[in-house]
């Protein structure tokens, strides 16, 4: 079994941790310096690709603080975990249908089962993908880009042409239902057009997302360094997790950008898998 994952941020701004924490051992300070010397936070925000697995999590690390380590988030944008809470595109076929001023005849369209997904958050992601025009595929091609926060929906459709003339370009919003359709209004331009869409059921589903307690930690040795382990909860939201009692150890390497920083993880004891960073930060501070 292999747990592919994104980190993600701390909540809780560097900065912002920095004065609490700080806050926090300032009368452990003057009489226990050498434990307020140990105090150490590590925060990260990582959008991580793992063969091919979207994944973000975040984490807030603490080190020096008696039995609490911090907490830890991990959402995967492209395995399902109904009940979470949490919604991706499911990156399969799904027939797109419009309507002029809502009314009349129905427009079909299907979206392709080729999305990219990208992470931005816990509840955060941007797809991008095919079409066509169902009445003429092969000529009536368009292009997607959109995204998903909690449960709203938006989207830009555009054509390279239609019949000939300047592309013809979609923005669209909506709501995601229960069931993982969609629905929504639209404006078009070339022609201007007010518009409602639908997408079949399906089209979205709830994604594999927790947040678990960190239970041991090792910051900053040596080096810009970060170790967390946690297990996988058994529920989360009253959704029953994916993997639930698996042990994670995550690791993660600040090389202050993107394209130096290291991530991998290992389950259960095994060893650490590398992962692909592909966007965010990882701080690590040391309080004095």
């Amino acid at each position: 079994m292999r747990i592919r994952t994104i980190i993600a941020a701390a909540a809780i701004p560097a900065a912002a941790a920095t004065t609490l924490l700080t806050a926090t051992g300032a009368s452990a300070a003057v009489h226990h310096p050498a434990f307020h010397q140990q105090h150490k936070i590590a925060t990260a925000s990582l959008e991580v690709n793992g063969q091919g697995y979207e994944q973000y999590q975040q984490f807030v690390a603490l080190s020096g603080f008696g039995r609490y380590h911090g907490w830890e988030s991990y959402t995967n944008d492209q395995y399902a975990m109904p009940g979470s809470g949490v919604w991706a595109p499911a990156n399969v076929a799904s027939a797109l249908g419009f309507k002029l001023n809502g009314v009349g005849q129905v427009y079909q369209h299907t979206l392709n089962s080729d999305l990219v997904l990208k992470a931005l958050g816990p509840n955060n992601v941007r797809f991008s993908g095919s079409g066509h025009y169902n009445a003429n595929p092969s000529t009536d091609t368009w292009t997607i880009k959109g995204g998903v926060y909690g449960k709203h929906v938006t989207f830009t459709l555009t054509y390279g042409s239609w019949g000939g003339s300047p592309a013809y370009v979609v923005t669209a919003k909506g709501m995601i239902a229960a069931d993982g359709s969609a629905t929504g209004t639209a404006t078009a331009v070339h022609p201007s057009q007010n518009l409602t869409w639908s997408l079949g059921k399906g089209t979205f589903q709830q994604v594999l997302h927790f947040v678990a307690p960190i239970k041991s930690d090792v910051i900053n040795g040596p080096g810009q360094n970060v170790s967390i382990t946690f297990v996988i909860p058994a529920t989360w939201n009253g959704a029953p997790v994916p993997y639930a009692g698996a042990t994670l150890t995550l690791s993660a390497h600040n090389g202050h950008s993107p394209a130096h920083d290291t991530f991998s993880q290992g389950v259960n004891g095994g060893a650490q898998v590398s992962e692909t960073v592909v966007a965010g930060h990882i701080q690590i501070h040391r309080l004095p």
